[in-house]
């Protein structure tokens, strides 16, 4: 997919380039087209999603030799006999409200009825969203200070949580769908919260899968059968979230709804440069949100590429410089030209101001590719 993305913005087909500048026009000064998203999300539907069907076979096929289905989901419905508390939840998360429950069940199930494992991860991400904010309402509720002020939510009760999740919503599937995230998803997009909630879950299903011994599971080959009549809509069946009965009563008892959560971050205006001969203007942009900040950063003309990228990196603390680098952007907005690391910044951008072209630079990830908003030449 990566190189079909590279083939794309360098030759383009049909009238992909008149499309991708007919955009690049309605774009605010401040704003640039995250094209490597769009062209993930548009290969994602093209092959994936033809495709998901096939991946979940295999996956079957995979955990049921190896024995981690036929452990997961025996533990679950052992598990589900358990109390929150037993499960390790503090008591001060409970109860959990009926209506949270469904909300929380709603997204799971969609969570595995998606083909994309980016809204995968986005359902899981709401769970978690709707977790902590179901545990900040309590807490402002709460008439106990103790209680009240005694911690906030963390990571050591998320895992818990999800294990209580996991089993009272009876998703035996968790595992294939976290592999198919895991296995899926962009690297870069992994770099965040994304990563460390994938592997929460993942500890979750590993809490389950050792949770019980052997003598303890029973076997379930009366339910799953890859070898005899058994098709690939009956397997889907099979692993989809099925609640315990207990939730499923609760549920059923009252009408779930809420709010999504959205953030917001307002646009940030372009400095302006104090000393264009000792300063650089370098964008800056936001994968998440597609906004541009504009930075000014003091380079002085002896400095090399090399040492304005690791200056950058320092200062606005970026976990993975070998993965950034310096890059002129052309007035076009298409092309990306990288600056080599003996190169000096200040010298090229003194030289294109003489040539009256354009001084757009970028500090960004290597892989991404962006189509930058349209500016003059300074």
């Amino acid at each position: 997919m990566n190189g079909m993305k590279n083939y794309l913005m360098k030759n383009g087909e049909g009238d992909f380039i008149k499309i991708v500048q007919n955009e690049r026009s309605r774009l605010k000064p401040n704003q640039f087209l995250n094209i490597d998203s769009i062209l993930e999300v548009s290969l994602q539907k093209l092959i994936i999603k033809p495709l998901k069907n096939f991946l979940y076979e295999l996956f079957i096929r995979s955990h049921t030799m190896s024995g981690s289905l036929k452990i997961l989901s025996t533990n679950i419905k052992l598990a589900q006999n358990k109390s929150p508390e037993e499960l390790g939840i503090r008591p001060e998360l409970l109860p959990i409200e009926p209506r949270i429950m469904a909300e929380i069940q709603k997204n799971l199930r969609r969570l595995q009825q998606s083909y994309s494992p980016i809204k995968k991860l986005e359902h899981l991400l709401r769970c978690v969203a709707i977790i902590n904010g179901n545990y900040k309402e309590k807490m402002s509720k709460s008439d106990d200070k103790k209680t009240k002020y005694n911690r906030a939510f963390s990571g050591d009760d998320l895992l818990p949580m999800l294990v209580y999740l996991i089993v009272h919503c009876g998703v035996i599937s968790a595992e294939i769908e976290s592999e198919y995230m895991l296995g899926l998803i962009h690297p870069s997009i992994l770099n965040g919260e994304g990563s460390y909630y994938l592997t929460v879950l993942s500890s979750a299903i590993q809490v389950l899968k050792t949770m019980y011994t052997a003598d303890n599971s029973r076997a379930l080959e009366d339910i799953i059968t890859l070898n005899g009549t058994a098709g690939v809509q009956s397997m889907f069946s099979i692993i989809r979230a099925q609640p315990s009965e207990n939730l499923q009563r609760q549920m059923n008892s009252t009408t779930a709804n809420g709010k999504s959560l959205g953030l917001t971050t307002p646009p940030l205006a372009l400095p302006s440069i104090a000393n264009m001969q000792a300063y650089m203007k370098i964008m800056i942009p936001n994968e998440l949100t597609s906004i541009i900040t504009c930075k000014t950063v003091p380079v002085r003309h002896n400095m090399t590429t090399k040492e304005v990228c690791r200056m950058i990196a320092h200062t606005f603390r970026i976990t993975n410089p070998e993965d950034y680098a310096l890059y002129r952007i052309k007035e076009n907005g298409l092309e990306e030209i990288q600056l080599l690391d003996n190169e000096y910044p200040q010298v090229i951008k003194s030289e294109l101001m003489a040539r009256n072209e354009s001084t757009m630079f970028a500090y960004k990830r290597c892989d991404a590719k962006f189509i930058w908003p349209i500016t003059s030449p300074n």
